[in-house]
């Protein structure tokens, strides 16, 4: 009687440890095939991809990403540089802290691409540490960046420091996508709505005739611009932007 109530309690936890193993396995499906859906669509010029790994375990999705046959990815280290062309990140964090403390060291490559597309993966991120990284990344003046939860229902989340004439200097939403297999968005739109109309800029020009003039240098009073002011003229006149 002891040795069949002891099986049955084994077969009760093996069931049990089974059951439970489910969910993980389909939350990696679903996660993969959203990352490798975004890829093919947004990516698919760009053949040659660099992946930053930030402390996760990300095996199967590379798998997935090379099962398609339609990339190749350079690795890079999260802290030492490369001097490889960056067509496009695809980047996986373990959690937003990881991702504010090395995201950083990408700028120290000689080939740093701050306007290319980034897709961006944080396995733990609560909706209340978004901004954390919308922060950073307008920060190093990364525009064309889709975020990813990795949870079971993966959403998509972007931004856009150019709308309202925000100019690339600050946001005021994170724009919620929805969820990754489910979502018909444009998920990298061009985000210059409202164009470069009411920003104003900071130019330094050298006396260099004749491409810029500076009138404390010259002997008669200043009557034309140089070549390269006389550019800024035009271009702010036709985007209807200020100069300082």
């Amino acid at each position: 009687m002891h040795t069949a109530c002891y099986l049955l309690f084994v077969f009760y936890v093996v069931v049990q440890c089974q059951v439970t193993l489910l969910p993980n396995h389909l939350k990696n499906e679903r996660l993969n095939q959203c990352v490798v859906n975004i890829l093919n669509e947004y990516f698919s010029e760009q053949k040659e991809l660099t992946y930053v790994n930030i402390d996760t375990r990300d095996e199967e999705l590379l798998k997935t990403i090379y099962s398609t046959q339609n990339f190749s990815l350079v690795t890079r280290s999260k802290t030492h540089q490369s001097f490889l062309p960056n067509q496009g990140y695809l980047i996986s964090s373990k959690n937003v802290p990881a991702f504010k403390k090395y995201f950083e060291y990408l700028m120290t490559d000689p080939t740093w691409n701050p306007y290319t597309r980034f897709l961006v993966i944080v396995e733990a991120l609560h909706n209340d540490e978004l901004r954390l990284v919308f922060d950073e990344l307008l920060r190093l003046h990364v525009n064309n960046a889709v975020i990813v939860n990795g949870t079971d229902d993966a959403h998509l989340f972007t931004y856009n420091p150019f709308d309202n004439y925000a100019c690339g200097k600050y946001y005021n939403n994170v724009i919620n996508l929805g969820l990754c297999l489910q979502s018909k968005q444009n998920l990298y739109p061009n985000k210059l709505v409202t164009g470069l109309r009411n920003c104003t800029f900071k130019a330094s020009l050298a006396h260099q005739p004749p491409f810029s003039l500076n009138p404390l240098r010259m002997d008669d009073e200043k009557t034309i611009l140089g070549t390269e002011e006389y550019i800024f003229k035009i271009l702010s006149e036709k985007e209807q932007f200020k100069k300082t």
